[in-house]
């Protein structure tokens, strides 16, 4: 799926207006301030640019690098489509009130018991797998057979198209928006195939030592490349110390920590119903639990994507009146794909004591004050918002 915008590289949009300075746009001098004067777009290009609007007070504006204004995201994902995923793992989600991401391998989906190159596994049902999307959770594509699609002849239509059409016609309501690669290997020839049907594509490493060094590392702030967004494979005989090192490093950059778990071992389950390398609950519940308590923003994989793609393409517009501020967020990307809010945080007149937010049809959007800025989540989706003083 082509992207309609490249994306920008910085982090934050901002701008600073100093009242000691203010200037009045030539077009709107001498003209009464109650008809409104429009600034330039809220873009990384329009920075320290000074203007009057209500009220002298240094305004700023931003739109915050990850939901909620978050220290960083998560993404929890499931590679394959064992049946230990739907039996162990997603309860363990739906108890902790998260979201993950199941990749499933369309093709071994509902087939019973695959061989994985001498192990038997069993597999989920098409049920199952509709079960866990009924619940909310993101239901992406693992390809359609699970092969290594950088070696050899590869039908990309049918590992790509046919692996994604398959999974929405078996259940209906899915849309299939990301991509996770077969053995965490992906070359430039793939990821530009992946790229005509899927808006981001997750890669992955099982070795700890060599997750900073391969793929781009850490995911940094938007990833080097969307098509290869490295995870963090974890795995039987990882130490919590191991993972939980990488966390914290995520934590502090605040970047994007996307795990990549496969099989989830309950006490119960026969040795052909897991996955590979299979963690033992009580294991993938400290993890999620540590997650959750460290305050990451916790997204699906195509959510996360989203908001990413969203927010380095956003500009804002800003109007003005006597009593009141029009702001228009928009983006140059289908809204109808790309429906994530961005959450974003502007400065209120000194003599307001507190603000109201409300769409273009009067209805109330939830927001709050704190330290005379006013917090609040709004769609790039270009249409007005009005805040008033209350």
């Amino acid at each position: 799926m082509n992207m309609k915008r490249l994306m920008r590289t910085a982090v934050f949009i901002s701008i600073l207006i100093p009242a000691a300075s203010c200037l009045i746009p030539p077009e709107t001098e001498g003209e009464d301030d109650t008809a409104g004067s429009e600034m330039p777009p809220f873009s990384r290009n329009f920075q320290e640019e000074q203007y009057r609007i209500p009220g002298d007070f240094d305004f700023d504006a931003t739109v915050a690098r990850w939901h909620g204004f978050s220290r960083a995201a998560a993404s929890l994902t499931f590679d394959d489509g064992t049946y230990d995923q739907y039996s162990t793992a997603w309860p363990v989600l739906e108890e902790k009130g998260v979201k993950g991401t199941f990749y499933l391998a369309a093709g071994l989906i509902g087939t019973g018991i695959w061989n994985d190159h001498g192990t038997s596994r069993r597999m989920m049902s098409w049920q199952e797998a509709s079960e866990i999307a009924a619940s909310g959770h993101e239901i992406g594509s693992h390809s359609m057979s699970h092969i290594d699609l950088s070696r050899g002849e590869i039908d990309f239509d049918l590992e790509f198209r046919e692996s994604r059409n398959l999974i929405e016609a078996e259940i209906p309501g899915t849309v299939v928006e990301t991509f996770c690669w077969p053995h965490w290997r992906e070359t430039d020839e793939t990821m530009k195939a992946a790229s005509q049907y899927y808006i981001s594509a997750r890669s992955g490493n099982g070795v700890i030592s060599y997750y900073y060094d391969r793929k781009g590392g850490i995911p940094s702030d938007p990833p080097m490349n969307m098509y290869s967004v490295n995870a963090l494979g974890i795995l039987n005989g990882h130490s919590s110390d191991q993972w939980m090192g990488v966390a914290e490093d995520i934590l502090n950059r605040g970047s994007w920590f996307v795990t990549s778990f496969h099989g989830v071992q309950s006490l119960r389950a026969g040795e052909d119903e897991l996955g590979w390398s299979a963690l033992p609950e009580k294991d993938f519940r400290i993890i999620v639990d540590y997650i959750i308590g460290r305050g990451f923003w916790i997204e699906t994989f195509a959510t996360v994507s989203k908001y990413i793609y969203e927010r380095d393409a956003a500009d804002l517009h800003i109007k003005n009146s006597s009593d009141s501020l029009i702001l228009t967020l928009d983006d140059d990307l289908d809204d109808s794909e790309y429906d994530i809010p961005l959450s974003l945080s502007l400065s209120i007149p000194e003599n307001w004591e507190s603000a109201e937010a409300y769409d273009s049809e009067g209805g109330r959007i939830r927001s709050r004050i704190n330290g005379g800025k006013l917090f609040l989540d709004i769609p790039p989706d270009g249409n007005s918002v009005i805040i008033k003083p209350y």
